[in-house]
Formats: C-alpha cells, sequence, structure tokens
C-alpha cells in the first residue's frame, strides 16, 4: 500500500471567525477520511517569525 506524505484535504465549511491573520475550516483528510479544524494562518502578515509559530501552535478546545 502506497501512503501519500502530501496532505489532500476537503474543505467541509469555513467557520465564521474574529480571525486576523487566521482562517477557520472544518475539513476532511481524503486518505484517512478524518474530519479535523484546519488553522489557515497567512504566514506574510507576520514580521517576526516567532509570533507565527506562536500562533500555529494555539488551538480550540
Amino acid at each position: 500500500m502506497y501512503i501519500s506524505p502530501n496532505f489532500n484535504l476537503e474543505i467541509i465549511e469555513k467557520i465564521n471567525s474574529e480571525g486576523v491573520n487566521s482562517a477557520l475550516y472544518i475539513v476532511k483528510d481524503v486518505q484517512l477520511g478524518s474530519i479535523f479544524m484546519l488553522k489557515q494562518i497567512a504566514k506574510n502578515n507576520f514580521r517576526d517569525d516567532g509570533k507565527y509559530f506562536e500562533e500555529s501552535k494555539k488551538y480550540i478546545i
């Protein structure tokens, strides 16, 4: 069996949020069938790479 190291995600729904630097989506991993939340962050809005990685580690429960 071949497992692709690339993500193949299907957007199910965009979630309305107040994020200035990000967008939230409910997505499905087509290969695994898993459904999860994806936070897309525009890296070009950050002048400090440390803040980009800090933002990317935040999560919602």
